[in-house]
C-alpha cells in the first residue's frame, strides 16, 4: 500500500505523449511580441506562458527591420526603432493613415490590485499543479511544475527589469527638461527629489574620495616616521568626544530622501501630464501604415527610449536571471515529456491558454477586454448585443465631429503612457467645383480617407519641413511639369478647419490671393533635378560629365536629394582632357561660369588645375 492518497492517478495511463517537451517550442514569435510590448496584464501577470526559452534568451529586445521613423519637426529620418516599440505598434491594429498617438508623462500608475489579483491566480493555479505531482507521488511532474514556476520568476525579473529602465529614463529626461515643471505638480516634486538623489550621491563619493586621501597620506605617513599613528589616535579621540546629538545629526543626513507618493490631495494640479516640447512624428511600419506621433521632443534625445531602447539597470544580475531561465527551460522540456499522463494534461491546458489570452491582449490597458465582455454578455442574454454596440460605438465616433476619437490608452512602465487618437472627422476633405476643397464631417455611409496626401495636409508642415519630406522621398517627384499632386495637396493644407487644442497648427495662414503653386519649397523644383536648365541646348557644347571618385558615395543623383541640393562646384572633364568647372550657376559655352569673370573663375579652380591659352587644363 502506497503512501500517496492520489497514486492512482500516477498509474493511469490510457496512452504515452511522447517528445511532449516540443509544444514549449510553439508560438514564440507571438510570445515574443505580447512581451516584448512591455504593456502590463491585470490578471496573466504571473501565470506560465509558452516560448519561455525567448525570455531567456532576451529576444524581445531585438529589434526589428523595415520600419521608418520621420522627425517632421527636427528634419530627422531612422530606421533604428526600439524593440519594444516596433512590437507595441504592431498589436496596436493601427489605420492605414488615421491613427494618431500622443505620448506624455503622468505620475506612477498603481498596480497594487493587479498585482494582488495576479498573484492569487497565480497561487491557485500553480499550486495545485504542485500539489497534484506531489500527492501522486509524480517526481518528474513536479520538476517541470518548479521550473515553469521559475520561468515565471525570470519572466518577472526581465520584463520588470525593462519597464523599470524605461522609468529611470522617463524620469532622467523630466528631471533635465528645460522649463522644468510647475510647483505644485507631482513632476516637480520628483525632480526635487531626483536631485536630492544626485546631491546625496555626489556627497557620498566626496566621502570616499576623502577617505582614500587619509589612507593615501596615512601610508606615506608610516614611511615618514609613525606620523600616522598619532593623527589616527587624535582622530579616535576626536570622534569619541563628539557629543550624541552631533552623531544623531549626522547618522539623519545619511538617511535617503523620501520618493514623492503621488496623493491628488497633496498637489495643486493633481491631473498635470508633461508634454515637453511637442514634435511631429511620422511612422512608416512595416505593413505601409502610417501613425503619428505627438509627443515629447526630449524623449527623442539620444539615449532616446523610442529609438535605442531601455538600458537595463543592472546589466549582470540581467545575465545571472537569464541564464537561470536557461536552465529552467531544459528541466521543463525534459520532465514534461517524462511526467504523468494528468500531470502533462493540466501542465498544457495551464501554459497554453494563458499565452493565447496574452496574444489576444486580455486585461491588457490597450485593448478593449472590457468592452468586448460587456457586448459578450449582452449578446448572451438579450441576442442583440453585437447591434447595440455597433450602434454606440458609431454615436461615440459621430458625438463632436471637431474633436478627436479616443480609443484607448496604456502606459510602458508605469509613467509613460500613450493616449491613442483618430484623426477629427471634420478634417475629411470633399471636392468642390473649380477644383477647390472643403473639410468637414463625411457624410453618412461613406468611408473615411486613408490617402497619404490628407495625411500630409493635416500635419500642417511648415516649408522646411515639406522640403524635408521632399528629401525624403515622402513626397511623389515631379514629371513632366505636372504639378496637380502638388497643387491639390496645398488647397486641402489651407482649406482645413483645423481644431486649435489638438494637434500641429499652421505657423502662418495663407496670404489671402495668392497661388497655391507659388507657396512651394525651394527644393520641389530645383534646377538639374526636375528640370533641363543645367544642360547645354547645343548638342555641339556638350560634354561628357565623370563622376568623381574622391568619395565612395554618388555626390549629384536625384536618388539622394538631400546630398544633391547642396550643388558644390565640380571638375568635369571634356574629351579632349581638359577640365571645367560646374557650379550652380550657369555655364558658358566655353566652359566658364556666367557670372564670374575670367580672372575669378581662374582664382577659383583647384591647385592642380592651371589657366592656358586654349582654356583650362589639369596638370
Amino acid at each position: 500500500m502506497t503512501w500517496a492518497p492520489w497514486g492512482v492517478v500516477h498509474n493511469w495511463s490510457p496512452f504515452k505523449i511522447d517528445a511532449l517537451g516540443l509544444v514549449t517550442l510553439l508560438g514564440a514569435e507571438e510570445v515574443n511580441g505580447a512581451v516584448g510590448r512591455l504593456v502590463r496584464s491585470a490578471y496573466l501577470e504571473y501565470l506560465p506562458i509558452l516560448g519561455a526559452f525567448v525570455i531567456a534568451g532576451n529576444q524581445i529586445t531585438c529589434k526589428e527591420a523595415g520600419f521608418n521613423l520621420y522627425n517632421i519637426s527636427q528634419g530627422i529620418h531612422t530606421t533604428d526603432l526600439s524593440a519594444w516599440l516596433t512590437r507595441w505598434m504592431l498589436s496596436q491594429d493601427f489605420e492605414a493613415t488615421r491613427s494618431f498617438v500622443v505620448w506624455k508623462v503622468t505620475p506612477p500608475k498603481s498596480r497594487r490590485n493587479d498585482i494582488i489579483i495576479s498573484f492569487i491566480i497565480s497561487f491557485i493555479f500553480n499550486g495545485f499543479l504542485i500539489a497534484l505531482t506531489i500527492l501522486s507521488r509524480d517526481w518528474y511532474g513536479f520538476a517541470n511544475a518548479l521550473a515553469m514556476d521559475i520561468s515565471i520568476i525570470v519572466r518577472v525579473y526581465v520584463v520588470g527589469q525593462q519597464r523599470a529602465a524605461v522609468d529611470a529614463r522617463v524620469d532622467e529626461v523630466v528631471k533635465n527638461a528645460t522649463p522644468a515643471p510647475p510647483e505644485g505638480t507631482y513632476e516637480a516634486a520628483r525632480v526635487k527629489w531626483l536631485h536630492e538623489l544626485d546631491a546625496r550621491k555626489m556627497q557620498k563619493e566626496g566621502k570616499r574620495e576623502s577617505k582614500r586621501r587619509r589612507r593615501s597620506l596615512a601610508s606615506n605617513g608610516d614611511l615618514d616616521g609613525g606620523i600616522s599613528g598619532r593623527d589616527n589616535v587624535s582622530t579616535q579621540d576626536f570622534a569619541s568626544s563628539k557629543r550624541p546629538e552631533q552623531r544623531t545629526r549626522l547618522m539623519d543626513s545619511d538617511t535617503m530622501p523620501q520618493r514623492p507618493k503621488f496623493d491628488p490631495k497633496k498637489f495643486e494640479d493633481p491631473d498635470y501630464a508633461w508634454t515637453g516640447k511637442s514634435t511631429k512624428v511620422l511612422i512608416i511600419q512595416t505593413d505601409s501604415k502610417a501613425v503619428t506621433f505627438w509627443m515629447p521632443h526630449e524623449l527623442l534625445a539620444p539615449p532616446s527610449l523610442f529609438i535605442e531602447g531601455p538600458k537595463v539597470l543592472h546589466p549582470q544580475t540581467y545575465f545571472v536571471v537569464r541564464s537561470i531561465g536557461w536552465l529552467a527551460f531544459a528541466v521543463h522540456i525534459v520532465a514534461i515529456g517524462m511526467a504523468a499522463l494528468v500531470s502533462q494534461l493540466y501542465t498544457v491546458v495551464l501554459i497554453v491558454l494563458p499565452t493565447i489570452l496574452l496574444v489576444l491582449k486580455f486585461s491588457c490597458d490597450d485593448s478593449e477586454w472590457v468592452q468586448t465582455l460587456q457586448r459578450w454578455r449582452r449578446s448572451f442574454l438579450s441576442g442583440s448585443g453585437t447591434k447595440e454596440y455597433k450602434q454606440h460605438q458609431q454615436a461615440d465616433e459621430n458625438a463632436p465631429a471637431a474633436e478627436p476619437i479616443k480609443l484607448r490608452e496604456c502606459w510602458i512602465g508605469s509613467r509613460l503612457k500613450a493616449e491613442i487618437y483618430e484623426w477629427p472627422q471634420s478634417y475629411e476633405f470633399a471636392g468642390g467645383k473649380d477644383s477647390t476643397w472643403t473639410s468637414g464631417p463625411l457624410d453618412p455611409g461613406k468611408e473615411r480617407s486613408k490617402k497619404r496626401q490628407d495625411l500630409y495636409a493635416w500635419l500642417a508642415l511648415s516649408q522646411d519641413e515639406e522640403e524635408s519630406m521632399d528629401k525624403w522621398d515622402l513626397f511623389p517627384h515631379i514629371r513632366n511639369d505636372n504639378k496637380v499632386w502638388w497643387e491639390t495637396y496645398k488647397k486641402k493644407k489651407n482649406c482645413l478647419k483645423r481644431n486649435e487644442h489638438f494637434g500641429p497648427q499652421l505657423e502662418r495662414p495663407m496670404a489671402p490671393g495668392k497661388k497655391d503653386k507659388e507657396d512651394l519649397p525651394k527644393s520641389i523644383f530645383p534646377k538639374g533635378r526636375t528640370d533641363t536648365g543645367n544642360f547645354v541646348s547645343d548638342a555641339s557644347d556638350r560634354r561628357r560629365v565623370q563622376a568623381r571618385k574622391e568619395s565612395s558615395g554618388v555626390t549629384n543623383s536625384s536618388a539622394f536629394p538631400a546630398i544633391s541640393d547642396h550643388e558644390h562646384s565640380q571638375i568635369i572633364t571634356d574629351e579632349g582632357g581638359g577640365a571645367i568647372i560646374q557650379s550652380p550657376v550657369e555655364v558658358t559655352a566655353a566652359g566658364i561660369p556666367s557670372s564670374l569673370d575670367d580672372d575669378a573663375a581662374a582664382s577659383a579652380l583647384p591647385s592642380r588645375v592651371r589657366r592656358s591659352d586654349d582654356g583650362f587644363k589639369e596638370d
